[in-house]
């Protein structure tokens, strides 16, 4: 194929694309300059500075996107941003399996299949060959030589697996006859856009946007020792999220280290490619809630909103925001959407003895600030452990780590080291399991 018949193939598809936006920005903005006018921009030296752009773009992406790389350059990026792209067939596929048919949803199906056709014809271009005669020698195949394969290949529990093997598939497929019917098994599994990229994410209040989380805390909950009946009541709740049942807003609250984070953690490890996601919210992002619902109305997964370490001091009056998220304000809470929150504070706000004597309605005041956890539909407490429970944990950590301490040695430096140090938690356990993996 000439340069002539390449950059004609390459503009009836961009110029074709009723879904996919992947020409808009980046580099394939970049490729869109490239075409744009051929008679200016591939005639003149500026056609090389595009094509030297390109590359940087293009091996910047395969760098930095945190995504394991399939085929070459160019054939990588594209395949990421057909996957990544948020379009109405993606949030569709994402809600609901889509079906061929003359309806809405058969409607943007079809026209899925045919941006997709188009992409498929140009995935296996030489893009040095739009170039004229110098840059074209001096650039020749440069985007077109295959990335090396990850050196090693994804968990089977993350996205990237995923992602990786959607986009061998379609490397294989030589017509995507299939694509359409893939990417849309694949949505609907792993939702669309940023949800099928990460399983964690982290609000970003000041920009008012998601920012996913690349490697979560790798906690399981295989890995948790002890706190079986509590962690017992969070499973449950998960489930039910992820069945589509009522699943209520949980509080778990108790005494410092006693794995209450840890918990909320490990649930993305067992249930992410179930259609679980994270969201770990700060708490004085509460007041984001609404904004927050906003970015999560297109998916069809189950989000935990997570907030960390939540307590309020007296003059704070962030608490009513939480107090409304919880009661249901205006706008109902939706099934897919259930609120974790930790705590080491049984009421989260602070009490003090003015509250009952310097406000003419001091009951009020109190009663207002006491019954904010009753909001919660169902409180989980962790409580410090005993000493044998302690000493449970401790030997469970050991043996994880591969210790071989004989267990009469183990117990007394443990005591010991529970004495010395922060008192009797998990927190501690852990602690002194890596002091001794250390060596310190």
């Amino acid at each position: 194929m000439n340069s002539n018949e390449q950059e004609m193939l390459l503009r009836n598809t961009i110029e074709g694309l009723s879904l996919y936006g992947i020409f808009d920005s980046g580099p394939g903005l970049t490729i869109a300059k490239m075409i744009g006018d051929a008679h200016k921009s591939l005639s003149n030296p500026s056609a090389g500075n595009l094509y030297a752009r390109l590359f940087r773009e293009l091996a910047a992406w395969a760098e930095t996107s945190g995504i394991p790389p399939a085929g070459s350059l160019w054939q990588n990026f594209l395949l990421d941003q057909i996957i990544l792209d948020q379009n109405s067939f993606t949030r569709m596929a994402s809600a609901s399996m889509l079906s061929p048919g003359r309806s809405l949803s058969g409607l943007v199906y079809d026209a899925a299949g045919k941006d997709l056709t188009g992409l498929r014809n140009i995935i296996d271009l030489d893009l040095s060959e739009l170039l004229p005669g110098r840059e074209k020698n001096q650039f020749r195949g440069l985007l077109k030589a295959r990335l090396d394969p990850p050196a090693e290949e994804p968990p089977d529990s993350t996205p990237g697996s995923a992602i990786l093997d959607l986009k061998k598939n379609l490397l294989e497929n030589d017509g995507w006859s299939l694509a359409p019917e893939m990417l849309n098994r694949f949505h609907y599994q792993y939702g669309c856009g940023i949800f099928c990229r990460y399983l964690a994410f982290r609000w970003d209040g000041s920009a008012k946007k998601l920012l996913g989380i690349q490697h979560p805390d790798p906690v399981r909950l295989e890995n948790l020792i002890g706190y079986g009946n509590e962690r017992a009541q969070v499973i449950q709740n998960t489930e039910r999220l992820l069945a589509g049942f009522p699943a209520g807003n949980l509080l778990l609250y108790g005494d410092r280290g006693t794995g209450k984070s840890s918990t909320v953690k490990a649930l993305i490890h067992r249930y992410g490619l179930q259609g679980l996601r994270i969201i770990e919210i700060p708490g004085h992002c509460l007041t984001d809630y609404l904004c927050i619902l906003q970015h999560l109305e297109d998916s069809g997964l189950k989000f935990i909103l997570f907030v960390d370490d939540l307590s309020y001091e007296e003059n704070e009056t962030d608490y009513k925001t939480l107090k409304s998220i919880l009661d249901g304000s205006l706008q109902a809470r939706p099934d897919k959407v259930a609120i974790y929150a930790t705590s080491n504070r049984r009421h989260l706000v602070r009490e003090y003895f003015e509250d009952r004597r310097d406000d003419v309605h001091g009951g009020d005041t109190l009663q207002e600030k006491l019954s904010l956890s009753e909001r919660f539909a169902v409180t989980v407490l962790f409580l410090s452990p005993d000493q044998e429970l302690y000493l449970k944990i401790v030997e469970g950590l050991a043996r994880q780590r591969g210790l071989t301490v004989p267990p009469g040695e183990l117990r007394a430096r443990a005591l010991e080291w529970e004495r010395w140090n922060n008192g009797r938690s998990g927190r501690t356990a852990r602690q002194f399991v890596e002091s001794l993996v250390s060596g310190s």
